[in-house]
């Protein structure tokens, strides 16, 4: 980056001056209370990585099932876990709100702070205006009336007043909804894989072979759609280093940080692999077929076999079969876990924006003087959620994707910057092991 010397990294025009800081303490009140447990880390960092196995069908439809379960199975311990050891390593080093904020700050200064903070914005705005889409989208697809103009406005505007509430009201409503949502989100893929080894169990394949030898049952043969593949699993199993941004929140954060995100991987990739795994007993002749949506197909076809089938109609070809529906119902109550999770740590990002850096507005750190949350940022994060929420969902996606990845490459330089010079010699509650080359190896995989 073309830094040489130490006093690349000050910068000092880029600083807040000691009355702004006393403005930011004014402005915040009493100190933030840490009430964020394990259980309520686990349920906010799988909403910021996941929300549930909806859109990843597309793995087998893609790969094929052997390699598409492969990598569902392999990429969370290669792609995610580096991202999680790293934000449970600096959460602890900086526990404080911000995190990746933070973490650029201290590895490289304010400029870098600053270039940071404007990717972070771009890449939380657009990700955040995704979900209240979705939430339209997929009650849309249990109520077709609800596909109206008007209703679709409605709901995104229920859905986004619903989350900022919940945000300013306070991090701990947000862990403990979280952690409903997660269970409410993965209820039915569990009745799903349940169901899916039964019917199999029970039922003949009705005169086709599952032939796993064959070259186009293990793998696609159309090199065009590995990129495709890869983009469905790296979006599904980023994004651990939101977590960070709510280290200020947590409790204990050296003892929380290291389980709730082993513990969050374990949950994701059991949540994907066990209802892909069973629905392919159910769904096997046709794995080109397989698409977003497509478990609502797989659920029609469950249930029919169970005998408990529902009427033709609905989109995706689904049917109305009731596990269907209820994995839309389940559909969009992950759509508000994920809007209600990335408004909390998108916002807390900006607020320690302004706080670090001269050229944010000291307004976007005001906290609520009740509930001691960053409500300024969180009230500006609703309104621009709600108007990039009419944005086609591609280019959102494309967008959000863009800022994201020049961000983590700036998170894990920061990680092994921060391996050197003061930094390095801080004592740690919580280190990554194998010194500086594990950091490296750490970091090399993902960026």
């Amino acid at each position: 980056f073309g830094l040489t010397s130490p006093a690349h990294y000050s910068h000092p025009a880029l600083r807040l001056s000691a009355a702004d800081r006393q403005k930011v303490e004014g402005m915040s009140g009493k100190e933030v209370q840490r009430k964020v447990g394990v259980a309520q880390l686990v349920g906010i960092t799988f909403f910021a990585v996941a929300g549930g196995p909806f859109g990843i069908e597309g793995v087998v439809g893609t790969a094929g099932p052997v390699i598409g379960l492969a990598g569902l199975v392999l990429v969370p311990w290669l792609w995610s876990l580096p991202m999680a050891l790293m934000t449970a390593e600096l959460s602890t080093l900086f526990p404080e709100t911000g995190g990746y904020i933070v973490w650029i700050d201290q590895a490289f200064g304010a400029y870098l702070s600053f270039l940071n903070g404007g990717w972070s914005i771009g890449c939380n705005i657009f990700d955040n205006a995704l979900y209240p889409a979705l939430f339209a989208i997929y009650l849309r697809t249990v109520w077709p009336v609800l596909g109206q103009t008007v209703y679709s406005v409605l709901l995104r505007i229920f859905a986004v007043a619903v989350c900022t509430t919940l945000n300013v009201v306070g991090i701990e409503f947000v862990g403990v909804g979280a952690v409903v949502l997660l269970v409410l989100s993965i209820a039915p893929f569990v009745a799903l894989t349940v169901f899916a080894f039964y019917v199999s169990a029970t039922s003949p394949f009705d005169g086709e072979v599952l032939n796993t030898t064959s070259t186009s049952y293990l793998l696609s043969t159309s090199t065009s759609q590995w990129g495709t593949f890869l983009s469905i699993v790296l979006w599904n199993t980023c994004s651990y280093d939101s977590a960070g941004t709510c280290a200020g929140e947590v409790k204990s954060p050296s003892k929380t940080y290291p389980r709730a995100m082993v513990l969050t991987i374990a949950i994701i990739t059991l949540s994907y692999c066990l209802p892909v795994s069973a629905s392919l007993l159910v769904e096997h002749s046709n794995y080109t077929l397989w698409e977003e949506g497509y478990f609502s197909v797989i659920a029609h076809t469950i249930t029919t076999k169970m005998g408990g089938g529902g009427g033709e109609g609905g989109e995706g070809g689904g049917g109305t079969s009731w596990l269907g529906v209820w994995i839309s119902l389940a559909a969009a109550c992950s759509s508000i876990g994920l809007l209600n999770t990335l408004l909390c740590t998108s916002s807390r990002a900006v607020s320690s924006l302004s706080t670090n850096c001269k050229l944010y507005p000291l307004f976007l750190s005001r906290s609520h003087r009740r509930f001691r949350t960053p409500f300024v940022s969180i009230l500006l994060h609703a309104v621009f959620t709600f108007a990039l929420s009419f944005l086609d969902f591609t280019v959102l996606l494309e967008a959000d994707m863009f800022f994201y990845c020049i961000k983590l490459i700036m998170e894990f330089a920061a990680f092994v910057r921060l391996r050197r010079g003061e930094w390095g010699r801080e004592k740690r509650e919580y280190k990554v092991g194998g010194g500086m080359v594990g950091a490296v190896a750490l970091a090399v995989f993902p960026t």
